[in-house]
């Protein structure tokens, strides 16, 4: 597995063990726990999670070195999860590597969910396809990757990143008592300019447009489209990070997964039939 050296060294300097950066866990962003308090809803407040947490880190992955690191271990074996439960694991490890080193902290992963589901919470999880089973909310995550620089938002409905473009995930969240250094917000604007050939090649014309993604045109798309729920023409098409794109593999089980957890939301959640369009 390789990884780059400017990842290695970004994560030396925000004190992440490097084993992380060598199993895929190649992007961080830091924010300090009052900005990180004022994007985040009930339960995920520090007071609420770690009240003497002084820092928020956002753990990303990416390009294929994730994958592989997933495919290649005991969880993938076990055949349960094995995404999340990797991600897990390797949350828990760089906890115990900084309580070792006397600074209390905790790992979440994007899928986690704290305090009181309510309406808007109940929107914001119908747009990330996650399921709510116990009425508490996801905290959101691409509001904190772009406020603490993973990326920006697109009209792909997700964060584009200068290297990776699309093709990145947000896994986790630590929240810490170690004071790392902000990471700001990135000073780039992608879609500005751009012909949008992922508009074009969307077989939805709601789905990818010039005013943004509207979740429910795709997911309609993905059940009337069965390459779809495979694989993603629109995010392929785009014009960043496409050395980085993930192989066939890793992105068939990427969307296939999302496809199928955004089917179960629908039906549990918002008591519809999933395949509604």
């Amino acid at each position: 597995m390789t990884t780059n050296p400017d990842d290695s060294k970004n994560a030396e300097n925000h004190g992440l063990d490097p084993a992380l950066v060598a199993h895929g866990f190649n992007l961080v962003g830091v924010l300090a726990a009052e900005h990180y308090d004022g994007l985040v809803g009930s339960g995920w407040h520090c007071a609420e999670a770690l009240p003497s947490a002084r820092s928020a880190m956002l753990l990303g992955c990416g390009g294929v070195d994730f994958f592989r690191a997933v495919r290649s271990s005991p969880e993938w074996e076990a055949g349960i999860d094995p995404v999340d439960r990797f991600a897990r694991r390797w949350l828990e490890f760089q906890c115990a590597q900084w309580r070792e080193a006397g600074f209390e902290s905790r790992g979440f992963l994007y899928t986690d969910q704290r305090g009181s589901g309510n309406e808007a919470g109940a929107r914001s999880r119908a747009q990330s396809g996650a399921q709510s089973k116990d009425g508490g909310r996801h905290a959101d995550f691409v509001s904190l990757g772009a406020a603490s620089g993973m990326g920006v938002p697109s009209r792909l409905g997700i964060l584009l990143h200068p290297r990776f473009g699309p093709w990145f995930s947000i896994r986790g969240l630590l929240l810490t008592e170690r004071p790392l250094a902000p990471t700001p917000p990135l000073a780039w604007n992608p879609c500005r300019g751009c012909p949008a050939p992922c508009a074009t090649a969307c077989p939805s014309d709601r789905a990818v447009g010039a005013g943004g993604f509207d979740i429910e045109a795709c997911f309609s798309c993905k059940v009337d489209t069965p390459s779809c729920q495979s694989s993603c023409a629109a995010r392929r098409t785009c014009v960043y990070g496409r050395d980085e794109a993930y192989d066939s593999e890793a992105e068939t089980y990427y969307t296939q997964s999302a496809f199928r957890v955004g089917r179960e939301f629908r039906r549990q959640t918002l008591r519809v039939d999933p395949d509604t369009r």
